[in-house]
């Protein structure tokens, strides 16, 4: 199969981006601009850490919507935006109506976090692939719990 001159590789992908900060930001990013169609989810209260933090871009008048910060915006071009309360009963069960739609869930949680939770991403009956997004001194403990070195 072969892509036409438009489209592009990623196109026909759909991804729930819960991740906080620079790592799960540049991920949704890169699958941003390969086609994905990626929905950002952030909390409800401050949202992505990323918006408030320096360099600025523009004048005070968009400092109050988080959306003064040059990173964030550089980070978040092309994706659209939810906000959702996950530690709230409403706020899973709409995530939860989210995730059939969409083929991937990004997440960067600590370890554990999201294993907590109800219905979390990571559990196979939500029926999304999970990517997590996580700290390379993370994964190594990972495969030494695991026995896997």
């Amino acid at each position: 199969m072969f892509l036409s001159v438009t489209e592009l590789p990623l196109s026909d992908i759909r991804v729930l981006d819960l991740s906080r900060l620079l790592p799960g930001g540049f991920c949704s990013q890169l699958l941003a601009d390969l086609g994905a169609d990626v929905v950002k989810v952030e909390d409800t209260g401050m949202g992505d850490y990323v918006r408030w933090a320096p360099p600025y871009y523009g004048d005070e008048s968009q400092q109050s919507l988080g959306t003064r910060s040059a990173l964030y915006l550089a980070l978040n071009r092309g994706k659209r935006s939810i906000r959702l309360d996950l530690k709230s009963e409403a706020g899973r069960a709409a995530f939860l109506r989210l995730v059939p739609g969409y083929d991937v869930v990004l997440e960067s949680f600590r370890p554990g976090v999201a294993e907590r939770r109800p219905n979390h991403p990571r559990d196979p009956r939500v029926g999304a692939t999970c990517l997590g997004v996580c700290a390379a001194d993370s994964v190594v403990e990972n495969v030494l719990d695991e026995g896997a070195a």
